[in-house]
């Protein structure tokens, strides 16, 4: 999405996911009363129909579809039929609706930084099948993509970035576990993250799970290439696969793992062991966005565990997302007290594994 660097948010809880799979057929938003309880289409007629819409664009031969004031009607009084729900990014040179040569009530569009899948885009799209019935999920990336490239090269980025484009680590590190560079690594980590987004979908949701296990929705993968308009169908056979038994309880020890590493971290803080301290901070890897390199924050770090006496650090309510079996994602509320301060915060740490150990790569409030 962004010309410029960046680098998710909430915890996914497959607790909460769970929960809203089930009570989500329950639900039904206001003006879609009169929609039926199956697709007018199938999956393979909505993929072809998006294909089509994108050949006349190209050919500069749009028809401009389901755009007359008669639509507008339509769709206020009967409620919306779309036969697609598309999960793309915000970037505004990805314009989707007219990319595919479709009108108002045609797609059911996510929009979101690095067209992740987390919480908030996946029940979205439960949404869009589990009520609106399209037959076809579509998760849509594009080149030159700023939240995969800021990812991929570990820049900088403040606020709730972070937290936002986490989703994407996995992505990255498998096209770099490729041994690709420059360029190459940038386009092959733009496809990753596509097929890590369908991953996370149908990991995180068992309605969409169980609708893709029963050939009622059919999930697919795309890249929209800015540079000529033309949209790159991904094979479906070359995403990872998704949530299974043995996965679970891989991450349930990874989760372990990561619960033990972060409870040693805040004690040897609060001990103010500043060796031990230190070394649960990545040296390649860690960035702070308030010093400009890792030695500045470590001399920073130093000194203040030096200068401020006897601290108390304790953590409850300890939430564990496993990215994958080297990235984690930790979420806490930490209680920091001295003597002449106290706080008390939610905070986020990105973690990666390094020579059998776990590692801090970002820390943010």
């Amino acid at each position: 999405m962004f010309d410029h660097p960046l680098t998710r948010r909430s915890v996914l809880s497959g607790m909460v996911i769970g929960m809203s799979a089930l009570v989500l057929p329950k639900l039904l938003w206001a003006g879609d009363a009169g929609h039926g309880t199956a697709p007018a289409i199938s999956a393979d007629q909505a993929l072809q129909l998006l294909k089509d819409g994108n050949t006349r664009f190209l050919a500069g031969k749009s028809e401009h579809p389901n755009l007359t004031p008669q639509r507008i009607a339509d769709t206020s009084a009967n409620g919306q039929h779309p036969f697609v729900t598309i999960i793309s990014c915000s970037d505004s040179r990805v314009p989707v609706e007219h990319l595919f040569d479709r009108g108002i009530g045609d797609l059911f569009v996510i929009r979101v930084a690095g067209n992740v899948a987390d919480t908030d885009e996946i029940g979205t799209a439960e949404y869009g099948t589990g009520h609106l019935f399209t037959p076809l999920i579509l998760v849509l990336g594009h080149t030159k993509c700023g939240a995969v490239t800021a990812v991929v090269k570990g820049d900088k980025v403040g606020g709730s970035i972070p937290k936002l484009v986490d989703n994407i680590i996995p992505a990255a590190q498998r096209s770099k576990d490729k041994g690709l560079t420059g360029d190459a690594l940038i386009v092959d980590a733009i496809r990753e993250n596509v097929y890590q987004s369908i991953t996370d979908l149908l990991s995180h949701s068992e309605e969409l799970s169980h609708l893709e296990h029963e050939g009622k929705v059919k999930v697919v993968g795309a890249v929209y290439h800015i540079e000529d308009g033309t949209v790159e169908w991904l094979n479906p056979e070359s995403r990872p696969v998704a949530h299974s038994s043995t996965a679970s309880v891989a991450s349930d020890a990874i989760a372990g793992e990561i619960k033990q590493t972060v409870q040693a971290w805040a004690q040897a803080w609060a001990s103010r062991n500043v060796g031990k301290y230190l070394e649960f901070y990545s040296v390649e890897d860690f960035f702070t966005e308030k010093f400009s390199n890792r030695a500045a924050w470590e001399r920073n770090r130093v000194k203040m565990l030096k200068d401020v006496g006897a601290i108390r650090v304790a953590l409850t309510d300890i939430q564990v997302a496993v990215l994958d079996p080297r990235n984690a994602r930790s979420t806490f509320t930490q209680e920091y007290r001295s003597k002449n301060y106290q706080d008390k915060t939610r905070k986020t740490l990105i973690l990666q594994k390094e020579d059998g150990a776990w590692k801090i790569t970002r820390e943010s409030d």
